[in-house]
């Protein structure tokens, strides 16, 4: 037995020798091959770093949409979750019930709720649970006092702290605009992700705006060593636009004291600069808060949204975000008529200094009668435009005819988009059912089209058109931003002002601007008149479809100096909330307030005596001409049916939202049938 035992211990002696050195010649000759394989099967989970979103400046710097940065919280079940057999082999979870208590003490949680969640998480093996996002920094440095105490801590303080195992934070970004509501259609907003924009420049520039996210990783290196590697994040490009804080404030506190006083269906105000087409301000009734896109309480009560189906709120929210400057289309009213006026000197059709005609308050066209706003009686080519006078644009359409009318409103734009860079420009062409052409014009469209009726326009469109009318005749096109930078402040792209095309000559942009001075000097446009200042303009009131209803579009557009402007402002006012609706003075009123406001801090200077220019008031407090009708001559019986699709609110295209038509009717419609009297 003693033989045995002895031969055992020596056989397993040698064993064990044997073995010793064939680890020793594996460690020598493939232990880097062994060690990849073994390290290789080890879990190194990497993070995200996230970009930053690139800002959006005003012209002068001032930040309209920045980033601060947040932080998620981020726990890991499976350390949390750690067990260990105690000496009665049963499970012991050193870390469980002092991290959860901790997070709950800090952050508020539910102890049962949370601890449920997390024991799930550990139970399908994650490594990564996203508690909590977006906390601020004084969130995040409240749990980390409990998590990170120093030496000089209590003893049961730093005893606890060694008990909370897997919480960290991760950094991230959260897109905040300062002013919440300013600027809020042209600016739109961007997901919790900073990664899609919707509505306005986050949309439009999204691809500049967005950057690419960074990576912090582990891998082995040649000494089987494993390291972490940071890949840094590549923020976004910062936008450059060319708004004016200052000027887009002034704007949508305006709108939004009209909508106090006044009230109305929709309100727009674009104010640019016509000598090179950059937009300093871009303006609705709008109250959506781009830091809280879905809010409508500005709007509606808490009962009446519980009330409504998601379906309802989301029609809701895209009616409030849609920009009505650029998205919708509507007849443009006298505004217009300077078109008519132009196009009739491009061409040579008659003498402005020999013009004259006879306005006796209605002309008979083919088999309808279309009226004037009153009887003018003999006015000449300035006056026509100054009296806003519907007989006159009639009878220069027809000198001039079909073909050369259309040929002028191609000339101007209309009908086509305007290529302004923001998302959602609506169709106004004669395939959407928003115009005539030059084949399915009939005498009647072109009578109705000369004074700014039967067909449709955007209010973008109708400002780029008289920007060029303003500045000599040179279209340019409409336009938002103005550079491109990187994160480093680099210029990127600069968008300099694009010259479209020669629309008038210098002499006819001449005579329209001494028109529409004295439209405001002595016409329709009395109310816009500023102190000091020599203000030009246009008004326009436009009978919307149907006619029997009674409804009315108003506006104006008015500009500073008049003899060379520098500034320029279109305001529409769909349907004010009021018994008249066919009083221009809305829209005029509006703009001679924006234009008090802003023309000072435009370094824009009184030229005259204060003294005399402010408007008379009615006990309405509705703005009158002595001697003149307060209409601006297109809200009379005067119109007929638009071209199909025309009248009404238009498509507004891609992130828009469907725009509503007013009853199309087709491009040709029967007068006799509609109008059985002849007199529409």
């Amino acid at each position: 037995m003693k033989r045995k035992l002895a031969f055992v211990m020596m056989v397993t002696t040698l064993a064990l020798f044997a073995l010793g050195i064939y680890l020793i010649f594996i460690s020598r000759n493939k232990g880097e091959e062994y060690s990849h394989q073994i390290l290789s099967q080890q879990n190194y989970e990497g993070s995200t770093l996230a970009f930053a979103r690139g800002d959006i400046l005003d012209r002068n710097g001032a930040t309209l949409a920045t980033n601060d940065v947040v932080y998620n919280l981020i726990l890991d079940p499976s350390v949390i979750m750690t067990s260990y057999r105690d000496e009665n082999d049963e499970l012991f979870y050193p870390y469980k019930e002092t991290t959860i208590k901790a997070l709950c003490e800090v952050y508020g949680y539910d102890e049962a709720e949370l601890t449920a969640q997390v024991t799930e998480k550990a139970e399908g093996g994650s490594m990564y649970y996203r508690c909590a996002r977006h906390l601020t920094e004084d969130e995040k440095l409240a749990f980390e006092a409990v998590m990170n105490v120093d030496e000089d801590a209590p003893e049961k303080a730093q005893e606890r702290a060694k008990k909370i195992r897997g919480v960290y934070f991760e950094r991230e970004f959260k897109r905040v605009y300062p002013y919440d509501t300013l600027a809020n259609v042209v600016l739109g907003y961007s997901n919790a992700d900073g990664t899609v924009g919707s509505w306005g420049i986050e949309q439009y520039y999204n691809d500049e705006l967005v950057g690419i996210n960074g990576r912090e990783y582990g891998y082995l290196n040649s000494d089987n060593t494993l390291e972490r590697v940071v890949k840094e994040p590549e923020n976004g490009h910062t936008i450059v636009t060319t708004l004016d804080f200052q000027v887009q404030r002034e704007v949508q506190t305006c709108i939004q004291d009209f909508m106090k006083e006044t009230s109305a269906k929709n309100v727009g105000v674009v104010v640019m600069d016509p000598r090179t087409g950059e937009i300093l301000a871009l303006g609705t009734d709008s109250q959506m808060n781009c830091n809280d896109p879905t809010d409508l309480s500005a709007y509606y009560t808490s009962a009446q949204l519980a009330a409504m189906e998601d379906d309802e709120i989301t029609e809701l929210l895209s009616a409030k975000w849609r920009n009505f400057c650029i998205s919708d289309t509507y007849e443009p009213g006298s505004t217009v008529k300077v078109f008519t006026v132009s196009a009739v000197l491009e061409e040579a059709v008659v003498d402005p200094d020999e013009y004259s005609f006879v306005c006796d308050g209605e002309n008979q066209i083919a088999e309808a009668v279309i009226h004037c706003n009153g009887i003018h009686g003999l006015v000449n080519l300035k006056q026509s435009l100054m009296y806003s006078c519907n007989d006159t644009m009639m009878d220069l359409a027809a000198t001039m005819g079909i073909h050369n009318f259309v040929k002028y409103q191609r000339q101007f734009g209309v009908g086509m988009r305007t290529g302004v860079d923001l998302p959602g420009e609506a169709d106004t062409s004669a395939e959407a059912g928003m115009i005539y052409t030059e084949d399915n014009m009939g005498p009647v469209d072109l009578a109705t089209n000369a004074f700014g009726q039967n067909y449709n326009v955007t209010m973008i469109q109708v400002a780029a058109a008289y920007a060029s009318l303003l500045n000599g005749g040179y279209y340019y096109q409409p336009h938002i931003v103005r550079q491109i930078l990187n994160s480093d402040g680099v210029l990127v792209k600069e968008f300099t002002p694009t010259l479209v095309r020669q629309t008038v000559s210098a002499s006819t942009s001449s005579f329209i601007r001494e028109a529409l001075y004295g439209t405001v000097e002595e016409g329709t446009g009395y109310p816009a008149q500023v102190a000091g200042y020599e203000v030009g303009g246009k008004t326009g009131t436009a009978q919307k479809y149907p006619r029997a209803d009674q409804r009315y579009l108003v506006s104006f557009v008015g500009f500073v100096p008049a003899d060379d402007p520098q500034v320029m402002i279109y305001v529409v006012v769909d349907e004010p909330d009021v018994e008249n609706q066919d009083q221009s003075i809305y829209a005029s009123s509006l703009e001679q307030k924006i234009m008090t406001a802003i023309l000072p801090y435009l370094n824009i200077y009184p030229t005259r005596d204060v003294a005399g220019t402010t408007p008379e008031e009615t006990p309405q407090g509705e703005t009158t001409v002595p001697g003149e009708d307060n209409s601006d001559g297109d809200s009379a019986e005067t119109q007929g049916e638009p071209p199909e699709g025309g009248g009404g609110e238009g498509d507004g295209g891609e992130g828009s939202g469907e725009g509503t038509l007013e009853e199309p009717t087709g491009a040709s419609p029967s007068y006799t049938e509609n109008y059985p009297d002849g007199i529409f």
